[in-house]
């Protein structure tokens, strides 16, 4: 059991202590499946035409934007107060880096969301069905980051963590595609860059979960693996 030391006249109950982490690891797991969703909706947004799950993944943003805040000020007040020590002060610190990863998710999902809209009010591209496979892929290693998360799970963090350079490649290959096809095609430059800045965005996605990973290993670990190569 870590040892809380205190230095506040206000008297210290474990339970309380114990109930912060707990608020705390929830309220990101919250914010994370809020993430997931908007994710979900804004790209089906795009891969479906509808700008009905657009406007949604816009408006569901806010909400993801409040969690961060709570989870920043539960975080410092749970430092300031009962002054946490190795892993639980790793655990706090985590949660509030995390929190603004997602934040940053949900920022993500609202430029797709917006640019979807705008592809959706013209003609149909043939190249927007192409972005489902990084839809997915980006999906699919976001939700992994979230599971290790919840689970403390170093090994499929670290498993994980190789396929943020897939990700990138795949999204970069996909962006000259694109761009071959604009000289030739004047009339769809507007929604080919749309769609390139589409794929950026999720691209971005996949840099904030990867992110997420890293904090992942600094709980289980107390390693920080940020900047090495």
């Amino acid at each position: 059991m870590v040892l809380i030391i205190m230095h506040t006249s206000e008297p210290h109950t474990l339970g309380s202590y114990d109930a912060a982490l707990r608020k705390l690891r929830g309220d990101v797991i919250k914010m994370g499946a809020l993430g997931i969703q908007n994710f979900i909706n804004a790209t089906h947004g795009l891969l479906q035409r509808d700008i009905t799950l657009c406007n949604l993944a816009i408006a569901e943003d806010e909400e993801i934007d409040d969690l961060e805040v709570s989870i920043d000020r539960l975080g410092f007040e749970t430092i300031l107060r009962y002054q946490p020590m190795a892993g639980d002060l790793r655990e706090v610190i985590s949660a509030i880096k995390i929190s603004t990863n997602l934040e940053r998710i949900g920022d993500q999902a609202t430029t797709i969301a917006r640019r979807a809209r705008k592809l959706n009010s013209h003609e149909s591209l043939v190249e927007t069905s192409c972005v489902e496979g990084l839809v997915y892929f980006a999906l699919d290693m976001l939700q992994m980051a979230l599971r290790a998360y919840s689970d403390r799970d170093r090994e499929l963090a670290s498993e994980q963590l190789k396929r943020d350079k897939d990700l990138d490649r795949m999204c970069k290959d996909f962006e000259s595609k694109v761009s071959d096809k604009i000289p030739g095609n004047s009339d769809a430059v507007r929604g080919y860059l749309n769609l390139i800045l589409i794929s950026r965005a999720i691209e971005r996605i996949g840099d904030h979960s990867k992110n997420l990973l890293e904090d992942v290993i600094y709980i289980t670990d107390a390693r920080d693996i940020r900047h090495q190569r």
